[in-house]
């Protein structure tokens, strides 16, 4: 009868809440990762609601375990929307690679 072994256990630790994006700001459909390597290193992505039918997916990244965030915005997202070649954007996910490397996605 072959054994198995047992699973690695996880610890996990909830600090408390940090505001990421601007107050009053709507937003929906968010996404974090964690780099693979420094635990201090996230990435989060969120629809922003702009307008009535306008959407614009934000991403923001910490390098201290979530203390903190920074805006970042994806490239040509904002000129796209200003320019009316898209109106909305979303189904945010994002993830690193193994080497560190951040990706993101987005319908739009």
């Amino acid at each position: 009868m072959a054994t198995l072994a047992a699973e690695p256990q996880v610890k996990l630790e909830v600090g408390p809440q940090v505001r990421v994006s601007d107050p009053g700001a709507a937003h929906a459909e968010p996404h974090i990762a964690a780099h693979p390597r420094d635990r201090n290193k996230l990435i989060a992505a969120a629809m922003h609601f702009l307008g009535e039918q306008e959407t614009l997916v934000e991403t923001y990244s910490s390098n201290d375990g979530g203390a903190t965030w920074s805006l970042s915005h994806l490239p040509r997202l904002r000129e796209a929307l200003a320019g009316k070649e898209m109106i909305v954007a979303g189904d945010t996910w994002v993830a690193y690679a193994p080497d560190g490397m951040v990706h993101a996605s987005i319908i739009a």
